[in-house]
């Protein structure tokens, strides 16, 4: 599934090939995106800009050389729901206070 982005970032993108897990679902949903640069692991990413739900990146897989169908990505980001925008500041809140 192509979607079409708003590159409001002057810069060169990054062509990313997404998977996302939803929260309760138990496959994987994938799309293509265009990221600043690749994200990583442990980082959240906000994915539908209409709701507050986070994704924290669980693994990234660069794609060093260009071989297969995937040539036009330079990474691949795996991603699962982590809560909501409040739900997870909290957690990383409560979590620093503790160090």
């Amino acid at each position: 599934m192509k979607q079409d982005t708003v590159k409001a970032w002057p810069f060169p993108t990054t062509r990313i090939f997404f998977h996302y897990k939803k929260l309760g679902k138990t496959s994987w949903e994938q799309e293509e995106r265009d990221f600043a640069r690749v994200p990583a692991v442990g980082e959240y990413i906000a994915i539908d800009p209409s709701t507050d739900d986070l994704y924290r990146v669980a693994m990234v897989q660069h794609n060093a050389f260009p071989a297969d169908d995937l040539a036009d990505f330079i990474a691949e980001v795996y991603t699962v729901y982590a809560g909501s925008t409040s739900d997870v500041i909290g957690r990383e809140t409560e979590g620093s206070q503790n160090d």
